[in-house]
């Protein structure tokens, strides 16, 4: 085995450019969910289905109100809604830091880790719901 000259082991300081580009990747995979479906929709439909089975939940255990419901229906909205200006800002800031080649390569990352995704989901239904071969068990 050859040793590793102690020069190579320095850090070397990272070009602006390249700071810029790791720190939106970065901030980019912490919004990374609610960016990669709106690639897929122009119009990201709110998961009232979601609050719903919620609110359904809550109302069983702590004995809500109609009031209180409603009041949680809309706090859950405005909260989707304030999310969702939030992700456009990070979005459109991020299109102002990169060159346009490098926001075409990230989307199409975005869309390839979707597609991987949704690959990996449909294998796991298809599992789950596979129907056994052979004879039944007894």
């Amino acid at each position: 085995m050859h040793a590793i000259p102690c020069s190579t082991l320095r850090k070397k300081p990272m070009v602006p450019a390249l700071k810029a580009l790791v720190i939106a990747v970065f901030g980019i995979s912490l919004a990374l969910p609610s960016f990669a479906q709106q690639q897929t929709t122009q119009q990201p439909i709110p998961p009232e289905k979601r609050w719903e089975r919620w609110i359904e939940r809550l109302q069983k255990r702590l004995g809500l109100t109609s009031q209180q419901q409603e009041q949680l229906r809309d706090l859950l909205r405005q909260h989707w809604e304030q999310r969702q200006r939030e992700r456009e800002r990070f979005r459109e800031h991020l299109k102002e830091i990169l060159t346009p080649e490098q926001w075409q390569r990230l989307q199409q990352l975005h869309q390839e880790k979707r597609a991987r995704i949704r690959e990996r989901l449909r294998k796991h239904w298809q599992e789950k719901h596979h129907e056994p071969e052979g004879p039944p068990y007894r």
